[in-house]
């Protein structure tokens, strides 16, 4: 082959191979943040209805690719989403003797409670996928501090992307072990998201 011919395929394949560098950095790039909150709210059955120990779950329906900010335009797409932090609460309900007909007259905590697992549930290309995302552990000072607030240790850099915008949605599975409260608990949820976005 002659050397120019040699050198001519040599410099197409150089800048193909450029130009597909640069496309695929732009597309996996994140140039900017969003931050999406959603909230849920479950109910622990306290004595007379339940005894002894308390090991059970609950699901929080997670909606947050169907928010209008989420995809409103102002980017072309989601490059990753992240969950940024989880606090749960006592609600004001859960002392309400209006509503809890087993109020026993004493403000509730999280006293019962020894610890606490979340986990991601969605179904992916036909396959049920679960991410652990928090956790409060049985170490955790909160737990024995008998606060009606309590802040989750967050695996903050997991990217979940795949399972919020799974078609069938997700749901956020809470699984608590302690001892069952002396009344019914109402218990409020916030979990805030950090979505990253890019530009093609």
């Amino acid at each position: 082959m002659p050397l120019n011919n040699s050198c001519y395929t040599l410099r197409r394949f150089a800048v193909a191979l450029i130009t597909c560098f640069f496309t695929n950095a732009c597309s996996d790039t994140t140039v900017g943040t969003k931050s999406f909150t959603e909230t849920g709210n479950f109910t622990v059955p306290g004595i007379p209805l339940s005894l002894g120990s308390l090991s059970t779950s609950f699901n929080l329906p997670v909606d947050l690719a169907s928010q209008e900010s989420y995809s409103d335009g102002d980017f072309d797409y989601v490059t990753s989403v992240k969950v940024r932090d989880i606090v749960f609460n006592i609600a004001e309900s859960s002392n309400d003797a209006a509503t809890d007909q087993f109020e026993d007259g004493n403000l509730d905590t999280f006293e019962f409670v020894s610890s606490l697992n979340l986990a991601l549930q969605a179904t992916v290309d036909g396959t049920l996928q679960t991410v652990q995302i928090a956790d409060l552990p049985m170490s955790d000072p909160q737990i024995a501090s008998n606060t009606s607030t309590l802040t989750l240790n967050v695996e903050s850099e997991q990217d979940i992307r795949d399972l919020i915008e799974a078609p069938g949605g997700a749901v956020i599975v809470v699984s608590v072990s302690g001892t069952n409260p002396p009344d019914f608990v109402d218990i409020d949820a916030t979990i805030r998201f950090r979505v990253g976005v890019g530009f093609r």
